[in-house]
């Protein structure tokens, strides 16, 4: 069974707050996730998952690469900003990547089977 992530919920801006499970895998060790809420008003979460506005997934970045002693993406950092303006920048321990909230939020492509 996969361990799920752990998520807060408050609807008095943080006064209080409700726990529960998450629909995102549980990060380990070497594991970073990156979180912002984006001038445009969604929040953004980068993990291993991605999410949009209060925890509901919809767009999630599929990356293909051959893990070996050297590629060890699925163990590294996270780092998000927006700049000025609007491209956001989503640095990993190995790549940067750029878009901005229209890419984000157009359904991604069916991935080849």
């Amino acid at each position: 069974m996969t361990r799920a992530m752990t998520m807060g919920v408050s609807a008095d801006m943080g006064k209080t707050r409700t726990y529960k499970k998450s629909q995102f895998p549980s990060i380990g060790g070497g594991q970073r996730l990156a979180f912002i809420r984006l001038r445009e008003g969604p929040l953004l979460m980068a993990s291993f998952a991605g999410s949009d506005d209060e925890g509901r997934p919809i767009r999630p970045v599929m990356v293909r690469f051959i893990m070996s002693k050297t590629n060890a993406e699925p163990r590294g950092y996270l780092s998000v900003c927006q700049a000025r303006n609007s491209p956001i920048h989503l640095i990993t321990s190995w790549n940067h990547n750029a878009f901005n909230l229209e890419w984000f939020e157009t359904p991604a492509p069916a991935v080849p089977g």
